[in-house]
């Protein structure tokens, strides 16, 4: 299994910068190692992370064994910054897919195939099974705790649900067919969605407003891509995004011809050409999950540290003290983290 450096990921792979802001810059890395119990090392798969005041925690949610393609045994852990075990918090035996880990209030919800799970973040007991919605690949949720997935259940299209958490399954399609593949989505403190498409083709960044989500779930009728508003054309397929609290838009790109790319959206900046964002770094892999906990474009502060996670480490960038950003990175897609289509 191969570690992911976001030290390697800050020399550019190839390609032309798109013409955008300068005043973002990569920052330097050092590596992080997640930890078992024991102290031994253990491998990042989808992993969430959140500050627990004025601490930043992750949760990482990951395949424990492997059989061939399958994955045969899960594990959710609760870590400190820099990795350290904290405490475990719910373990899966049985061949089956993991897809997302998020956090809201004290509870933690993850996928597994297509149920989702619910866990006490600080007293854990058993999960308990809260929705079942098909190929579920992330969940998101809003300022009022309103859930929201991308999913695409029995391969049929791929579209943006509100998510019923009470077990009752009863979930409405908020954005239908939202791209051919699934990808990240993300919420911002107003109830905004932002969702870039990953396509075998030209592919774009998109925002719904909190005015336009509540309509749809409140009346039944769900947005078309198009009711949208256009942010940018993106280079490559979408992977993972994020709005951090300052409103700057944080996201993965990901094809097979050209390498995996971090990129941000800064809040107020200026951009002309085609791709209306920057280039933060560049991988030879495929990126996936993307976090981000504080400003991630105040550089002005004390570093505290940003997250690109494959293989057994977490590598860190660093950042402003109340800022941390982290975005995931696989060696090879399939065995990580299934992307649904």
């Amino acid at each position: 299994m191969r570690a992911i450096s976001i030290a390697a990921i800050l020399c550019v792979a190839g390609g032309a910068a798109p013409a955008a802001s300068t005043n973002l810059t990569a920052q330097g890395a050092v590596d992080i190692n997640l930890t078992d119990g024991a102290g031994g090392a253990i491998d990042a798969g989808v992993v969430d992370a959140f500050d627990d005041g004025g601490s930043v925690m992750l949760l990482n949610w990951r395949a424990a064994t492997y059989n061939g393609f399958y994955e045969t045994a899960h594990e959710l852990t609760l870590h400190n910054a820099d990795g350290g075990f904290v405490r475990s918090l719910a373990t899966f035996t049985g061949t089956a897919f993991k897809s997302f880990v998020r956090k809201c209030g004290n509870d933690v919800y993850f996928g597994l195939d297509a149920d989702i799970y619910r866990v006490s973040c600080s007293a854990p007991g058993a999960p308990v099974a809260v929705a079942t919605l098909g190929n579920a690949y992330d969940l998101q949720f809003d300022p009022a705790g309103g859930a929201f997935a991308v999913a695409n259940p029995g391969w049929a299209g791929n579209h943006i649900y509100a998510v019923d958490l009470t077990g009752a399954n009863s979930h409405t399609v908020v954005v239908a067919n939202a791209g051919a593949y699934s990808a990240e989505l993300a919420v911002d403190s107003t109830g905004s969605i932002y969702y870039g498409t990953y396509n075998l083709g030209p592919n774009e960044l998109r925002t719904f407003s909190a005015a336009q989500v509540a309509a749809a779930v409140a009346g039944g009728t769900a947005l078309a891509w198009t009711d949208g508003t256009h942010l940018t054309d993106l280079a490559s397929g979408a992977g993972g995004i994020e709005c951090d609290a300052d409103g700057n838009v944080v996201f993965t790109l990901n094809d097979f011809g050209n390498p995996g790319q971090l990129c941000v959206i800064e809040s107020g900046a200026v951009y002309t050409g085609t791709y209306q964002y920057d280039r933060l770094s560049y991988a030879n892999y495929f990126t996936t999950c993307v976090d981000a906990v504080g400003d991630v474009t105040d550089y002005g502060s004390l570093a505290d540290a940003a997250f690109t996670a494959g293989g057994a480490t977490l590598s860190a960038v660093p950042e402003p003290a109340t800022a941390l950003l982290l975005a995931a990175g696989i060696a090879a897609a399939p065995r990580r983290r299934r992307r649904t289509h």
